[in-house]
């Protein structure tokens, strides 16, 4: 799958990601594993979890997983991000990956370490500033109510949400459907 980048709010020159970002993949799989189709979003909102403007692409990983999708999406944020930068991000691997440090994520035990090395490069390169945070996926009024979810995390990654499987659509209809 090649990259086909859609953005979201109109494209600008210059236009950062910067303040609140959501980031998420989405994964379909119709049987075998050469059968996934996978994209990934990164948006920003404003504070109270409104979208501004962000990116969806398929995930162009030719075995594609919720993991690398997850981790790509952040990976292409930081590509164009400046601090302050709080990402919002709904999978706990990644926010896991992050806290255990650049010496256990590029370790080459792990599948993902050729990502995380992009993670890391790009993440110093940003300096202080930048910070990932674990937020509930799908979360519900409920979950705001019960202190789970805030009405930000839960509109932004909603968002985030939409537009990763936006992503996944745009692969299932480039996909060679001979499979």
């Amino acid at each position: 799958v090649q990259m086909q980048v859609r953005y979201i709010g109109g494209r600008e020159m210059g236009r950062l990601f910067t303040g609140y970002a959501f980031t998420d993949g989405s994964l379909r799989r119709a049987g075998h594993r050469a059968d996934a189709r996978g994209g990934w979003s990164a948006v920003i909102c404003d504070s109270k979890g409104e979208l501004l403007f962000g990116t969806y692409v398929p995930n162009p990983h030719p075995y594609p997983t919720s993991f690398n999708g997850e981790l790509l999406a952040v990976i292409q944020l930081l590509q164009h991000a400046t601090p302050p930068l709080i990402i919002y991000i709904d999978n706990q691997t990644v926010i896991d990956g992050w806290r255990s440090g650049k010496a256990w994520c590029t370790s080459g035990e792990r599948a993902t370490a050729d990502l995380w090395r992009d993670f890391w490069r790009l993440l110093e390169g940003l300096g202080p500033g930048v910070h990932l945070e674990k937020c509930k996926g799908h979360a519900t009024e409920q979950d705001v109510d019960e202190g789970k979810a805030t009405a930000r995390t839960k509109k932004g990654n909603n968002h985030a949400d939409v537009f990763a499987c936006r992503g996944t659509d745009i692969a299932e209809d480039i996909s060679d459907n001979s499979l």
